[in-house]
């Protein structure tokens, strides 16, 4: 635990005291120590010096639990910067989820509650900030209440406050005033003529030739970061399959770089290779550049493929072929709504695309999986009548 002394007088050296000429007022600065030794101070202010000593006794009395009393003076800043940065120093996170985390942090820092300190911290305050926060997307606030949930937690945890506000008064998870976006996904139509648009596709001078890696994300549902960091050891073309170990991705100053795995651990995963897959990543292969990594897909320097300069290459394709000007994600989405079209369960689904359980591709996909209900129950009908009208001794048990 964090220790101070038992009684803080000006005698025996804890603490001292200034008159402040300007706010005609004492000042006393208390000496507070940690475990490992090193000081920190605190101000008090008074008419008087008893009147500075009674707030120095009584800060000291109300928060003698906490295991450190340096962290009574910090934030939900503070508490989260820290254990961000040691989930980091300790490998629980990449580069790249530390950086998503960050800025996720920083529409707190730009709110009045990020200066207020977790001791000081009330219910209005809190339920304030998250009124504040309706205007982001579900997504962005279901991961700020997370964060700020995980700080009262830790606060919590360090004996910084004897209860959450969040669970002690039960303050529930903003929702969005934001109409949730539908997938951006190709209909049959659209992706046929997307693929006679990829059969004619010319690479521009100067600029990267990306037909094979478009085919491949239309055909598997990888994600670009996934394709844009293969490896000729991870294809297996004998057994058709395509080995998922790893992603691009970036550092902490948002820099791309080659993770040493995928986004999740449910993003290991084994691809099984479509015949369209195979003659696109044989035609990578024999044209490959020499690189360091090893890497299939290279810009045409021999560094790492730039999502934004393919992205924006997608964009040409479909805005000379007269498609909807989708992002590479929607080659995702187009492949996952063509399986569920096309009878795939979710479970399969969800490994298919890597996603860290069934409930990300059902609630990615529920609009998809709801226009096939009809679809079912019309297998389910048939089904039923083929019983209905078959001989019994041609059913099986």
């Amino acid at each position: 635990m964090g220790r101070t002394k038992k009684h803080i007088r000006r005698e025996n050296g804890e603490g001292s005291f200034y008159f402040d000429k300007k706010r005609n007022r004492f000042r006393y600065t208390v000496t507070l120590y940690n475990d490992y030794g090193s000081m920190g101070k605190k101000q008090f202010y008074g008419e008087s010096e008893q009147a500075c000593e009674e707030k120095a006794e009584a800060y000291l009395k109300k928060y003698s639990s906490a295991m450190n009393p340096l962290l009574l003076e910090c934030t939900i800043i503070d508490i989260l910067e820290e254990y961000f940065d040691d989930q980091l120093s300790f490998n629980e996170i990449g580069e790249n989820t530390y950086l998503s985390k960050i800025q996720i942090l920083n529409i707190i820092k730009q709110a009045p509650i990020s200066k207020v300190k977790i001791v000081d911290l009330n219910e209005r305050q809190v339920k304030s900030f998250l009124k504040s926060i309706v205007g982001y997307s579900q997504s962005v606030i279901n991961k700020v209440y997370s964060q700020l949930k995980k700080a009262l937690a830790l606060a919590k945890q360090k004996r910084i406050i004897d209860e959450s506000i969040i669970e002690f008064y039960q303050i529930k998870r903003p929702k969005s005033n934001i109409k949730t976006k539908k997938i951006n996904a190709f209909t049959e139509t659209e992706q046929r003529r997307l693929l006679d648009a990829l059969d004619n596709y010319k690479p521009t001078k100067n600029r990267g030739y990306y037909k094979n890696q478009f085919i491949i994300m239309l055909y598997t549902g990888m994600r670009s970061g996934e394709v844009n960091a293969l490896k000729v050891s991870d294809i297996d073309f004998e057994s058709k399959i395509i080995h998922v170990r790893r992603t691009l991705t970036r550092d902490k100053n948002g820099k791309t770089i080659l993770g040493d795995t995928t986004k999740t651990y449910n993003s290991l995963r084994d691809i099984i290779m479509h015949k369209y897959v195979e003659t696109a990543l044989k035609d990578a292969i024999s044209n490959m550049k020499k690189n360091k990594n090893g890497l299939i897909f290279t810009n045409t320097r021999g560094g790492f493929v730039s999502h934004t300069a393919s992205n924006d290459a997608l964009h040409r394709l479909c805005e000379k072929n007269d498609l909807p000007l989708y992002g590479q994600h929607a080659l995702r989405h187009t492949f996952a709504t063509r399986c569920i079209e096309s009878g795939v369960t979710a479970v399969v689904l969800s490994k298919w695309l890597g996603h860290k359980d069934i409930q990300t591709t059902l609630n990615t996909y529920v609009d998809v999986f709801n226009a096939q209900n009809n679809n079912q129950f019309d297998l389910f009908a048939q089904s039923i009548e083929k019983i209905r009208n078959t001989d019994l001794t041609a059913l099986k048990d």
